[in-house]
């Protein structure tokens, strides 16, 4: 574990332990290139400037644009939930963290931001459920929270993390790591083939 100093006691460098902590696991499981890591906050130029570099990557790498069009989906998604839903830490700033990894056969996409400890549970209630969906449930779930969307002005009601199951084929995993007694890192990681 590398180490921070003083500053990893703080809410901001706990986080940040973390995102380098998962790109070390990532590398030990087989995800031999770290293409993006990003800690910190998730501003509307930044997610502009990764989105766009992310693909010219991808076109680089020779991967199908289906692929690339899953992974700006997939992508757009999980940063608009942590700018959406995070929490923001003793300085009043909005951090998460976000890690896109790649092997020979598929990309690895982690996404993390701040949540209350209280709604921790209801959090991993809703991803085992997405989880436990076949396509069909997923895409009758998803037209479900759609309609709701557009009579709603509350929010989206999950509609990312639903769109991110279709768009992968495979479950979203969930990690959380306690921060303090009211906050944790909550972390949700996809995979994506590459063909």
């Amino acid at each position: 574990m590398i180490e921070l100093g003083e500053h990893k006691l703080s809410v901001h460098g706990k986080v940040r332990m973390k995102c380098l902590d998962r790109q070390d696991d990532l590398r030990n499981k087989g995800f031999e290139k770290i293409v993006l890591s990003h800690f910190g906050e998730f501003t509307i130029d930044f997610i502009s400037e990764i989105s766009e570099r992310v693909e010219e990557y991808m076109v680089s790498s020779g991967d199908q644009k289906i692929v690339i069009r899953r992974m700006f989906t997939i992508l757009m998604e999980g940063m608009k939930n942590v700018r959406e839903h995070g929490l923001h830490d003793e300085r009043g700033r909005q951090i998460g963290y976000l890690i896109i990894a790649q092997s020979p056969e598929k990309y690895k996409l982690e996404v993390a931001n701040l949540v209350r400890t209280e709604d921790l549970e209801g959090l991993k209630e809703y991803i085992a459920k997405l989880n436990s969906y076949g396509e069909n449930e997923l895409r009758d779930k998803y037209n479900e929270v759609l309609d709701k969307e557009f009579l709603n002005t509350e929010g989206s009601a999950g509609l990312g993390m639903i769109i991110t199951r279709l768009k992968t084929g495979d479950t979203i995993h969930f990690e959380s790591d306690t921060i303090d007694s009211g906050m944790c890192t909550c972390s949700f990681m996809v995979s994506l083939n590459r063909s």
